[in-house]
């Protein structure tokens, strides 16, 4: 959960931190939240997620603290990694093998993919409740392929969601298409 305490402690402080950390309950200390080695379970992410936006006093939280993740650091390594694929379409070509690492109690699965577009799938085990704070930030971390890539945020709509009684949450995913490198190549010949 070191994306929750960096974005919250970047907006909170530590004081504000501390009030997330002990609002949620956590058995953990405060400084396990910021180890991105330490799991926690489903129910305690949620109360932290809960925790945060009534901190900050922001319903979407969780979308932001995902659209942010690159900005405050977070999985330095996986970032390495996913950037190593090349393009928004081959991180989201492995969403299905990736997602395991980060979650026990969901699947993620590709149901479509474009050049520019993908359609992915999101099923929460039926042992846990899904939640509107989890959807936003599944959204928001998604939506990092772009920056991942030097582009802007792509669209994520969410419009099938295990919240309002759908089997799955479906995310629909649009980002731009990449012209630098063919435009480079253009100039640099016509220098020669």
């Amino acid at each position: 959960m070191s994306l929750v305490a960096r974005y919250v402690h970047q907006h909170a402080g530590d004081e504000g931190l501390r009030r997330v950390h002990a609002a949620a309950g956590l058995g953990a200390p405060v400084e396990a939240l910021d180890d991105e080695r330490h799991w926690f379970t489903y129910e305690e992410k949620i109360a932290l997620f809960e925790a945060a936006a009534a901190e900050l006093d922001d319903a979407d939280v969780t979308r932001h603290m995902g659209e942010r993740a690159l900005l405050l650091q977070v999985g330095t390594g996986l970032r390495v990694l996913l950037r190593s694929l090349g393009s928004p379409r081959m991180v989201l070509a492995n969403v299905a093998r990736v997602a395991p690492k980060f979650s026990t109690v969901a699947t993620m699965d590709v149901l479509e993919l474009g050049r520019t577009h993908a359609v992915i799938s999101y099923e929460l085990r039926s042992d846990k409740v899904p939640h509107r704070l989890d959807c936003l930030y599944h959204q928001g971390l998604i939506s990092v392929i772009g920056p991942l890539f030097g582009m802007p945020l792509p669209e994520v709509d969410h419009p099938e969601c295990q919240v309002l009684g759908a089997p799955r949450c479906i995310y629909k995913v649009r980002w731009a298409r990449r012209h630098g490198r063919r435009v480079n190549a253009h100039r640099k010949r016509q220098h020669l």
